[in-house]
């Protein structure tokens, strides 16, 4: 029976909702001033706003004994889905075509490291988590967890990294599985969009390279006349 440190302190969440309360005035302001609205509103960012914000904005209780923390955890973790979106879409990565591809792909990785294993942590733990036991005196500072199966431990963040990169570099060690259909679903669409987005990208900066490789020599040919 796992037991704490579990409790989120109050201070965390208090500041949770604040930035989670500017993003909503953010997407409110930016839905009104949009000409195509109905686009906006059914785009990948629009969608992935309000994923973010209302499961933080609508939950009075953010600790882990609420029966939404799944969903709160998860829109967590997707917020930094959103902050990647709104950073290459708003900033420049780079002074040439090479350098931001070169970041970009650096970005995309991270990404989905981070994101998947955030994902697969929540998912894992909520799945096999049967109830939640508070102390004697019912403070939620020290939750003990009840698991179906006992010999299942709480995955913590670092857990699920460990597992994603052994994945990802086709490892395999095996100590740590999904348990249960929906962790098997998350790595399953992690390798999918590694497998497609990845090489994808890497073609793109080969791409770049191979003209810059030839700009170059017709630049020393020009030069060397």
């Amino acid at each position: 029976m796992p037991k704490g440190p579990l409790y989120i302190h109050q201070w965390f969440n208090d500041f949770d909702k604040y930035i989670c309360s500017q993003m909503a005035v953010l997407y409110a302001v930016t839905c009104y001033v949009k000409q195509h609205r109905l686009g906006y509103l059914i785009s990948r960012e629009s969608i992935l706003s309000l994923i973010v914000v209302c499961p933080i904005l609508l939950t009075p209780d953010l600790q882990m004994t609420s029966k939404f923390y799944t969903f709160i955890a998860i829109s967590r973790y997707l917020r930094v889905a959103l902050f990647c979106i709104i950073m290459l879409k708003y900033h420049e990565l780079g002074d040439t075509d090479y350098d931001r591809q070169i970041n970009y792909i650096f970005i995309i990785l991270v990404l989905i490291v981070i994101v998947s294993s955030g994902l697969f942590s929540e998912i894992e733990n909520s799945q096999n988590l049967e109830d939640i036991h508070l102390d004697g005196d019912g403070s939620e500072e020290n939750p003990i967890l009840i698991f179906k199966d006992p010999d299942y431990f709480h995955l913590q963040f670092h857990d699920a990294l460990y597992f994603v990169i052994v994945t990802l570099i086709t490892l395999g060690y095996g100590d740590i599985n999904p348990s249960n259909e929906f962790g098997q679903l998350i790595t399953l669409m992690m390798i999918i969009i590694t497998i497609i987005v990845v090489p994808q990208q890497t073609t793109e900066l080969l791409r770049l390279i191979s003209m810059q490789s030839e700009f170059r020599r017709e630049e020393y040919k020009g030069t060397e006349v």
